[in-house]
């Protein structure tokens, strides 16, 4: 008799004398198939449990298994994902950089107090430096007797006094791919400009307009952006209508004012080892000029910067920077010849995203200059 002939046999629980068939199915059982037997609860009639019902009993006990594994799978998972999600999210935080607990009013350069500094005298308010380049210049001092701070001061008193400046600055940010950069600052006498533009993986085009001594600031947008292959300069044609802030307001979402020539905060309290600076002579495009080099701090530094990274490029967290280093060159009268900015940062676009910026600006002075867009404020 074969296995799959017989499914079932019943027989009777009381110890009675089986027949010969019966016996012959219990010979199976034990000397063949060695299965057990398993009595069925009811006393009238009771089963032997043959090869297929041991199989089915085999793969309910192996699904009933299979489910336990799959459960403590799930719980795993789900316990790893949170522990990954929330490492992840502080990864991400730690990326990013909360400029919140720093006052910039601690760390700017009081410039009335470092102009006096420089002639030896005491600080009051009000007080003429007009003349402070004749003064030094006829005490026989070059930007080689001043420190670094004391430089940046005096060349960024006599900017804000010149009758006009033009302050083009070229250069690219690499990271994910490369973006063009070209950032325009213009003063005619009557009103500031400031382009703003970048062409790569992102598309900027801002233009501030603002009066002389106004409170308020024109936003202006730009369109049909293109890149001269030759200068690398970007170019924008811009709308006429711009989006009005008051002053407070724009410097609050772009972090200076569109006169300011420089984004960074220069002081004694954010050169790194100021005393170690050295000022020395230079040749720039065949002119004799004065150079050096300050590293800021990449916190107190980049104070009113970092908003104006967050505008430009779209960013809901701020970016956190690594270094700013900065090369100035001065020519003899104190005015900025040029500026060399290599910066080096992480910005958050879902990922983390190394940047590496480069921007070289170069100064005129004291010139007839045209500006990109005129009109009130």
């Amino acid at each position: 008799m074969l296995d799959s002939e017989i499914d079932m046999i019943p027989f009777n629980s009381q110890n009675r004398v089986l027949s010969s068939e019966e016996k012959d199915v219990e010979s199976i059982l034990k000397n063949k198939t060695k299965k057990r037997l398993v009595c069925a609860k009811d006393p009238k009639c009771t089963s032997i449990v043959l090869p297929a019902a041991k199989n089915l009993q085999r793969k309910k006990f192996y699904w009933k298994k299979f489910a336990i594994k799959v459960a403590a799978i799930v719980m795993i998972g789900v316990a790893s994902g949170i522990m990954l999600g929330n490492w992840y999210k502080n990864y991400l935080t730690g990326l990013s950089f909360d400029y919140s607990s720093y006052k910039l009013e601690d760390y700017e350069i009081n410039k009335l107090e470092v102009l006096s500094s420089i002639l030896g005298t005491t600080a009051q308010s009000g007080e003429d430096f007009s003349s402070i380049v004749s003064t030094l210049k006829s005490q026989g001092k070059t930007p080689k007797d001043l420190s670094a701070s004391q430089n940046f001061a005096l060349a960024d008193f006599n900017a804000m006094n010149a009758s006009s400046y033009s302050a083009i600055g070229l250069g690219k940010v690499a990271t994910i791919a490369t973006q063009d950069i070209t950032s325009s600052k213009k003063f005619d006498g009557k009103a500031y400009t400031f382009e703003s533009l970048s062409k790569g993986i992102l598309t900027v085009a801002n233009c501030a307009v603002m009066e002389k001594d106004s409170s308020s600031v024109s936003l202006h947008k730009g369109k049909d952006l293109s890149v001269d292959s030759q200068t690398g300069i970007c170019s924008a044609k811009w709308d006429k209508t711009g989006t009005s802030y008051t002053l407070k307001n724009y410097v609050d979402l772009n972090g200076l004012e569109p006169y300011r020539l420089l984004p960074y905060v220069i002081s004694p309290k954010t050169i790194i080892d100021e005393k170690d600076v050295v000022v020395s002579d230079a040749v720039l495009d065949e002119k004799s000029v004065f150079e050096f080099t300050i590293n800021l701090d990449p916190v107190s530094g980049v104070l009113r910067y970092y908003k104006q990274v967050m505008q430009t490029s779209g960013l809901k967290d701020a970016p956190k920077f690594d270094d700013v280093s900065i090369k100035i060159y001065l020519d003899a009268d104190w005015n900025f010849v040029r500026t060399e900015v290599v910066e080096h940062y992480t910005v958050l676009y879902g990922v983390p995203a190394p940047c590496t910026g480069t921007l070289n600006t170069d100064y005129i002075f004291n010139q007839p200059v045209t500006l990109p867009i005129g009109g009130e404020a």
